[in-house]
């Protein structure tokens, strides 16, 4: 006997988890149209878009994950140093519409905290290797 579920089954909940993130698509879309990394500024690609606020925080504050000024084009090795924090990005390189949605999101005082924890405080830009 398989525990395992039925193809259909399986066919039915990717079905329904695509419904469930209508935001996702235009996000998809706006990663597609990224052609440099903000961070580095590489036009080398490929690219993803980055949650500044990540998307485990936003939905914990009930916020929409999906929002577009919530995010922030990297390359790939940006967004893995990022994520790994062997090199996190600057706080100054963040996208002024970020700030603006973390702030909406939490509060002034929060957004401020949350992000000086996540982003490096020094105001130089990272260079493309």
């Amino acid at each position: 006997m398989s525990l395992r579920p039925s193809s259909a089954a399986r066919s039915r909940a990717r079905a329904k988890a695509k419904a469930a993130a209508p935001g996702q698509a235009a996000w998809r879309a706006a990663a597609a149209r990224v052609r440099r990394c903000e961070s580095c500024g590489t036009r080398r690609g490929p690219f993803q878009l980055h949650h500044v606020v990540y998307k485990a925080e936003v939905r914990r504050r009930r916020g929409d994950q999906w929002d577009l000024a919530n995010g922030m084009g990297l390359c790939l090795s940006c967004h893995y140093d990022q994520h790994s924090r062997k090199r996190p990005i600057p706080l100054a390189a963040l996208p002024a519409a970020a700030v603006e949605f973390a702030v909406r999101l939490m509060g002034e005082d929060a957004a401020h905290v949350y992000l000086g924890r996540r982003y490096a405080a020094e105001t130089t830009t990272r260079r493309a290797a």
